[in-house]
């Protein structure tokens, strides 16, 4: 007999489209607008940066805070309060007069991606999803690479013909356009409001099977946290600090601005499949053996960016690097509920994720300072490879950490 359609699966196509607005639109494009943003105001790429630091500060602090009450408020609500956090952010970056627009736009955008991206992300596939949630979690953040392949080319054009203000009033209203629809019309935060139960979670005679995993106070207490916490922070401020400086590196490499453009398109085009192939490794195997496959594909994606500059083969470390930016999504959110368990997860995502963002906040101005200082990225290649070397190291061993405080902390084999 065949099985009945999950609505599930609808969810996760709606949460693909909030990460495309919220990730995708608010920071994945922003690599688009450096250049032409710098020249017009005369200042260095570093004190333009700045503006990451802020937005991810407002992350690090909304997150925890947003985590918290996120299930006392109604969903929707604060999912259509986020868009338009994120429309007003780009719209004061297009009425900018200098430099400090932008870092009050940062705060604006680092609120709004809590509000309508990664926490109700985190908490609709957590809901919808017992089994397939590496699939299911992958499938719904590939959003934001689908939105900037797509995009960038065209924005790229936008901003060269139409100039950068326009640019960011263009992506406030997709922003709008995109989240209103789908938070109105598929979005239903739990399947019990449907009448129905999480992807692979069977009927049992004593009811729903209890959630296990540490409590907060023991999250805190164990290795394994604080080695992963690490490892996420380095994750953080190698990853998305890179991503940012690709389009210009590709540029001053003797790149066409639009062949630049397209090789970060592919860059976005990868981690669409990149994230959906991450879970299913993640699904099928063990965290120590799928963050080691894959973070060796990431460190080769630096050396590929020395090796290969300009031309055709730069699209060799663009495909790499589309597999570092799926390793950014995945171990931030699946690999957190596979360490310490769905007992507590919205609590741990919600203090794991602001120490991702840290990274990001002391990387971004220290990645563009390092190119301030020496002209060029060779150093910053060979140092972020040596650096996510050490971050893929610093969350295996805190894979194996976590199975031995599982047995002895709450007398449960792991999966």
């Amino acid at each position: 007999m065949r099985k009945p359609f999950f609505y599930g699966w609808v969810v996760v196509f709606a949460c693909m489209i909030l990460a495309a607005a919220s990730t995708g639109l608010l920071s994945y494009l922003n690599p688009l607008f450096i250049q032409p943003v710098t020249e017009a105001f005369g200042i260095s790429r570093a004190s333009f940066m700045i503006y990451q630091t802020f937005s991810t500060t407002a992350t690090v602090i909304c997150m925890p805070i947003f985590s918290s009450i996120y299930h006392r408020l109604p969903m929707k609500a604060m999912i259509l309060a986020g868009a338009c956090c994120g429309a007003a952010s780009h719209l004061y970056s297009s009425m900018a007069s200098g430099v400090t627009a932008f870092y009050v736009s940062g705060v604006l955008a680092g609120t709004a991606t809590c509000l309508y991206g990664s926490i109700p992300i985190a908490i609709l596939t957590s809901n919808w999803f017992h089994e397939k949630k590496g699939v299911a979690t992958g499938l719904a953040f590939a959003g934001t690479g689908a939105a900037s392949a797509l995009l960038s080319p065209i924005m790229a054009r936008v901003i060269e013909e139409l100039g950068w203000r326009t640019g960011y009033r263009i992506i406030a209203v997709l922003i709008l356009c995109a989240v209103t629809p789908v938070t109105l019309l598929l979005i239903r935060v739990t399947p019990e409001e449907m009448g129905l139960t999480p992807y692979g979670q069977r009927l049992q005679e004593h009811g729903a099977p209890e959630k296990q995993g540490f409590s907060r106070k023991q999250v805190f207490s164990t290795r394994s946290f604080w080695l992963f916490a690490l490892g996420i922070f380095l994750i953080g401020a190698v990853t998305a600090p890179a991503q940012q400086q690709l389009v210009a590196y590709w540029s001053e490499a003797g790149n066409s601005a639009a062949f630049a453009a397209s090789l970060y398109s592919l860059v976005m085009l990868t981690a669409i499949f990149g994230k959906i192939f991450l879970g299913s490794i993640y699904d099928r195997t063990s965290v120590a053996k799928g963050t080691l496959a894959v973070g060796a594909l990431a460190v080769l994606s630096f050396v590929g960016l020395l090796l290969f500059p300009r031309g055709y083969a730069a699209a060799i470390p663009a495909v790499l690097f589309g597999v570092t930016v799926s390793i950014q999504v995945l171990v931030g959110t699946y690999v957190v509920n596979r360490l310490f368990g769905d007992r507590e997860y919205p609590f741990v995502y919600g203090i794991i994720t602001p120490v991702l963002y840290g990274g990001v906040a002391v990387g971004s101005p220290l990645s563009a300072s390092i190119y301030d200082r020496f002209g060029n990225y060779r150093l910053l290649w060979a140092a972020c490879a040596v650096v996510f070397a050490a971050a893929v190291c610093l969350v295996v061993i805190a894979d194996s950490v976590s199975l031995r405080e599982y047995r002895r902390m709450l007398g449960i084999e792991r999966k």
